[in-house]
């Protein structure tokens, strides 16, 4: 790989309360400068939406230039966890309202004075493309599982996994990437980094 091929394009830690998305501005970014995309991120959301066991996740959503039209995204992805008899794979239902939803984020699992350690490790990939192409990619995300008891209580999350790609029915070239929850906040201390790879990788 050719020397300074990566460049860390932002890192951002989440330190508030009630952070409900996490943007790269990709506006003084040379886009056509790069092959791909990476974004990184290890986070956890406030609350548990969904799931009736545990303390429950919520799903982590990606969309590109504050674009929210409904009927712009497209993803076909697969998750198993361990309601899958066997480990196997089941259809992940990856559409909600506006953008691509990507994974599961377990929340922070508090119960009373104690909190599972899960965490959800989050990867995407987005195809640097020009304007005759509309952006592509792919992305897995790893919910980790965990549980704690307080003596009294205790908390679990059944781990998760998703694996699947996404499509973004638009030519405009990227100028920022957005990640967001359906109804949680990200909790202080999750951690989202962009990466790029140059054309001369």
């Amino acid at each position: 790989m050719a020397a300074n091929a990566v460049d860390v394009i932002n890192s951002v830690t989440v330190s508030g309360s009630y952070t409900s998305t996490v943007t790269f501005d990709l506006s003084s970014v040379t886009v056509s400068d790069y092959r791909f995309f990476k974004m990184s991120a290890v986070c956890k959301s406030t609350s548990g939406v969904y799931g009736s066991r545990g303390n429950g996740y919520d799903h982590i959503l990606q969309y590109f230039n504050g674009n929210g039209s409904t009927g712009n995204y497209a993803w076909g992805g697969l998750l198993t966890d361990a309601s899958a008899t066997g480990g196997t794979f089941i259809t992940y239902n990856t559409t909600h309202a506006n953008s691509t939803r990507l994974g599961r984020i377990p929340n922070k699992g508090k119960t009373y004075n104690a909190q599972t350690d899960a965490w959800g490790l989050v990867e995407s990939y987005i195809q640097v493309t020009d304007t005759d192409w509309e952006t592509t990619g792919m992305a897995h995300v790893m919910s980790v599982g965990g549980t704690k008891s307080d003596g009294f209580n205790s908390g679990y999350y059944d781990g998760a996994i998703t694996r699947g790609s996404f499509w973004w029915n638009n030519t405009a070239v990227l100028t920022s990437i957005t990640y967001d929850l359906v109804s949680a906040y990200f909790l202080a201390g999750s951690k989202f980094n962009l990466y790029g790879f140059k054309n001369t990788a």
